[in-house]
């Protein structure tokens, strides 16, 4: 994966419609392989600063399908990132060496990986106190580890699975 600085910025009320026009994008790619789309991460909660990056999630029956749609993707510009987990494939969309400005998630429908990432997102629409802490975690890990994502994401992987274990 190619690395970029993390910038925190402030919400941009364009994000829902970039979310919108890449599904276009993404349903006349493969659309008839994926049985739901969803609009994930900061950039789809109202208010929430975030790396100007829109996260969307694709559920599928099955992993093992996801390869077969590598050439589709790469064709609208997406690129495989190295599969962070078993339950899981993540492309971003990037052009030269800028930052990626997409992030196309795969995971099984009904799976714990689709579920909890949607919990976390309902969660922080729902709650302005929730929001506003995980914006002060966000930019203060992003001032820490500015160049360094893994460290950056796994000190939001900390506090989201501490929020999801006390809703769940």
């Amino acid at each position: 994966m190619s690395s970029y600085s993390i910038e925190i910025v402030p919400y941009d009320p364009r994000w829902p419609a970039a979310y919108e026009q890449e599904l276009k994008r993404l349903n006349k790619a493969i659309g008839s392989h994926v049985l739901r789309f969803e609009h994930m991460g900061s950039t789809a909660v109202t208010g929430l600063a975030a790396k100007p990056i829109v996260d969307i999630s694709a559920a599928v029956k099955s992993l093992g399908d996801v390869p077969a749609l590598f050439a589709d993707l790469e064709a609208v510009g997406y690129r495989p990132i190295e599969q962070s987990s078993p339950d899981r494939y993540d492309l971003w969309r990037q052009t030269s060496n800028a930052p990626p400005t997409h992030i196309l998630h795969f995971m099984e429908l009904e799976s714990d990986a689709w579920m909890r990432p949607l919990i976390f997102r309902n969660a922080l629409r729902a709650d302005p106190e929730l929001r506003a802490r995980y914006m002060q975690l966000k930019e203060q890990l992003a001032s820490s580890f500015a160049s360094d994502i893994k460290s950056y994401g796994q000190g939001k992987t900390d506090f989201v699975n501490q929020v999801l274990d006390s809703i769940l």
